[in-house]
C-alpha cells in the first residue's frame, strides 16, 4: 500500500484563508456551492504534481481588498517507511532520517510577482523543526512516495479529457483500467508480436536464419547496402524495426463512442453523455482493483473528483457514490459534493462538512468532522430516518437546523423561518427545520447532529414535561420534585395512566391546561432548564398549532396555513420569533 495523504494545511489559498485537513481513505466534502469544496481538491493536486503552469492569478487569497503575496501548502503523507525501506540504500538513509511515526511532511509555496511560481518540495526536519529544501538526490525518491493524481473537475473542457494522453483525466482512468490487464493481454498477443517482428525485421544473427519479411523490405535493406559498399566495401546494412511496448500503448489510448449517430470522440458529446462515461469507467476501474493487490499491476492513485453527481440522475448518484466507495477501499479517494445521494449511513465517518467561514458548526476555517465517537450504529433507524432524501437534502446543506415532533411542525416554523429571514430577522445563515415522527427521537437526533457538526436545536409540545423531560432532567432535583407534584395532580384529577407513567390519552389537554394555570411556576422553571441547559425549546402554549389559530382537530389545515404564513397573511407568534432567532444564535 503506498502512502496515503492524511493531513492538509492551506494558507492563503483561493477562498481559504487558513484551513487544516484530515483525511482517510474515502474522504467526502459536502457543503453548498462556494463553500470551498473544490480549493481543497484544487490544493491537494497542486501540492502532489502542480507547476507553476497550473496557477493563476486568482489562486491567491484576497482580504479587505488585499491580496496575499503567496501561498503555502503543507501535506503529510502516513505509511511511508515500508515504501521508503525497499527504496536503495542510499535513497533510504537520506529519507528516514525525516519520518516521524510512519509519515513525512512536504510544503510547497507559491508566489504572485514577479511571476507566478510554484517551489520545489520542502520536507520537515525533526532535528531542524522547520521545513528545509530536500538534499541533493531525495527529489526522485519523494516522487516515488506520491501517487498518480487523477483530478476529475466539473465542467472542464471535455476536448481537454478526452485526447487519450496520460496527462488527460480520460487517458489516466485508462490507463488504469487496462494497465490491469496488460499481464494477460502479453500472454495473448506474445505469438502474434513475434510474427509480425519476424515480417519487418531481418533474421536474428543466431539461429536458423531464415528471413520472413516482405520481399521490398529485403529489396531496399539490400539497395541500400549496395550503395554503401560503393563506397566502403566491407559495410554492410540491416533495417531494425521497434514495435511499440504494451505500455506505449496505453498513453496513445483514444475511445470512439456513439449515441443514436455515429462513432465520435468524447469531445463531441454533452456533458450529461461525459459524466456517465466517467461512472462507466470507474465502476470497471472498481471491478477490476478487486484482485489482491499483490497479484495486481496497477499503479496507485489518488482520485480527486469534484461534483461526481454532476448530470447524473438520482439512481446513478447514488451508483457513484458506491463506486467512490469501493475504488477506495484500495486507491485514496477525495470527492466534493453537494449531493445527498452521494451519502450512506456507512460513510458518515468519510464526511467534511464545509461552509463559509462564520457560518454553521464551524466559526473558524470553515470545515467540520463528525464526532464519530458518539454517532449510532449504521443500522440505527434513527440514523436512517435521518439520512432519508427529504431530511438529507435539507439538513446536509444547511448552517443550523430544527429538530422537531412532527409535519405540521416542521410546515408551520419552517414556513416563518423562511419569512423571518427574508424580512432580515434570521441572518445566520440557511437553517432548516426536520420533523422526526415523535418525541422520543428528538434528543437522539438532536445529538446525532451535533456530533455531525450542525448548530442543531430542538423544539417539542408540552406534553413533551411527562414523555421525555424525565429522561433528559432525570438527574435535577428540582424538576424531580415538579415532576411528582404534577404526577400527584393528574392522579388526583383521574388523568394519570399509573400503569405507563403518562397522561392518559384523553387528558392531554387538561394536563396542558394545569401547567399554564397553577402549576406554571414549575412548568416555566422545567422549560428554562431545557432550554439552556439542552438546546430544547418546550412550547408554552402546548402544540404549534396554537400559535397559529389552528384548533386540535384542524391539523389538516397546516399545509393552507403555512403558506398564508410564509405569503406574510398572517402574523407571527413573538414566541415563535424568541424560537426561531433562538434557534439561528
Amino acid at each position: 500500500m503506498p502512502p496515503r495523504m492524511a493531513e492538509l494545511k492551506i494558507r492563503n489559498y483561493r477562498s481559504i484563508e487558513e484551513a487544516s485537513l484530515r483525511f482517510d481513505d474515502l474522504t467526502l466534502l459536502i457543503g453548498k456551492n462556494n463553500a470551498g469544496k473544490s480549493n481543497v481538491l484544487s490544493a491537494a493536486a497542486l501540492v502532489i504534481e502542480g507547476t507553476a503552469k497550473d496557477l493563476a492569478p486568482h489562486d491567491f487569497h484576497e482580504k479587505n481588498g488585499v491580496i496575499a503575496a503567496e501561498f503555502t501548502i503543507e501535506v503529510k503523507l502516513k505509511g511511508v517507511q515500508t515504501n521508503v525501506s525497499r527504496m536503495a540504500e542510499e535513497h533510504r538513509t537520506k529519507l528516514e532520517r525525516y519520518i516521524v511515526e510512519d509519515s513525512i511532511r512536504l510544503k510547497r509555496v507559491g508566489t504572485r510577482t514577479p511571476d507566478l511560481e510554484l517551489s520545489s518540495y520542502e520536507i520537515w526536519s525533526p532535528a531542524k523543526t522547520a521545513f528545509t529544501p530536500l538534499p541533493t538526490g531525495i527529489p526522485n525518491s519523494i516522487k516515488q512516495l506520491l501517487p498518480e493524481v487523477i483530478y476529475i473537475e466539473a465542467f472542464k473542457d471535455p476536448s481537454e479529457e478526452a485526447k487519450g494522453k496520460s496527462s488527460a483525466v480520460l487517458g489516466k482512468i485508462l490507463k488504469q483500467i487496462l494497465t490491469a490487464v496488460t499481464a494477460q493481454i502479453d500472454i495473448d498477443v506474445k505469438d502474434a508480436l513475434e510474427d509480425a517482428l519476424a515480417r519487418i525485421n531481418p533474421a536474428p544473427l543466431e539461429g536458423d536464419g531464415v528471413d520472413r519479411r516482405a520481399e521490398e523490405l529485403i529489396r531496399v535493406e539490400a539497395d541500400i547496402r549496395d550503395r554503401m559498399r560503393e563506397v566502403f566495401e566491407d559495410s554492410d546494412v540491416r533495417l531494425q524495426f521497434q514495435i511499440p511496448t504494451f505500455s506505449e500503448w496505453l498513453a496513445q489510448a483514444t475511445m470512439l463512442l456513439k449515441d443514436q449517430g455515429d462513432w465520435a470522440p468524447p469531445e463531441s458529446k454533452g456533458q450529461g453523455f461525459q459524466r456517465a462515461l466517467y461512472l462507466a469507467l470507474l465502476r470497471v476501474l472498481a471491478a477490476v482493483e478487486n484482485v489482491p493487490v499483490s497479484e495486481s499491476p496497477i499503479p496507485h492513485f489518488l482520485l480527486l473528483v469534484e461534483e461526481p453527481e454532476a448530470f447524473l440522475h438520482p439512481g446513478l448518484q447514488r451508483q457513484m457514490g458506491d463506486t467512490l466507495h469501493s475504488i477506495s477501499a484500495r486507491d485514496q479517494v477525495i470527492a466534493a459534493s453537494h449531493s445527498p445521494f452521494v451519502v450512506a449511513p456507512d460513510r458518515l465517518a468519510s464526511i467534511v462538512f464545509v461552509r463559509r467561514p462564520g457560518t454553521g458548526g464551524s466559526r473558524g476555517s470553515g470545515f467540520t468532522f463528525p464526532d464519530t465517537s458518539v454517532l449510532p450504529a449504521e443500522d440505527d433507524k434513527r440514523l436512517l430516518k435521518l439520512l432519508s432524501l427529504s431530511n438529507s437534502s435539507e439538513f446536509l446543506f444547511s448552517d443550523f437546523v430544527l429538530v422537531a415532533e412532527g409535519i405540521s411542525d416542521r410546515a408551520l416554523l419552517g414556513a416563518s423561518m423562511s419569512r423571518l429571514r427574508k424580512e432580515g430577522a434570521i441572518s445566520s445563515g440557511l437553517g432548516c427545520v426536520l420533523d422526526v415522527d415523535g418525541k422520543d427521537a428528538l434528543v437522539p437526533t438532536q445529538k446525532v447532529l451535533l456530533a455531525l457538526g450542525f448548530r442543531s436545536k430542538a423544539v417539542a409540545d408540552a406534553d413533551f414535561i411527562w414523555n421525555g423531560a424525565t429522561r433528559v432532567l432525570a438527574s435535577d432535583p428540582g424538576f424531580i420534585r415538579f415532576h411528582q407534584e404534577f404526577q400527584q395532580a393528574a392522579a388526583n384529577a383521574g388523568i394519570w395512566d399509573a400503569e405507563n407513567s403518562t397522561v392518559s390519552r384523553g387528558g392531554r389537554l387538561q394536563a396542558m391546561a394545569m401547567l399554564a394555570g397553577n402549576m406554571n411556576k414549575g412548568f416555566e422553571a422545567a422549560r428554562v432548564k431545557l432550554r439552556d441547559d439542552h438546546g430544547l425549546w418546550v412550547l408554552s402554549k402546548g402544540e404549534i398549532e396554537g400559535y397559529f389559530g389552528l384548533s386540535q382537530g384542524s391539523k389538516g389545515d397546516y399545509v393552507r396555513c403555512a403558506r398564508e404564513v410564509l405569503a406574510g397573511g398572517r402574523s407571527i407568534d413573538p414566541e415563535v420569533l424568541q424560537l426561531l432567532t433562538w434557534t439561528a444564535s
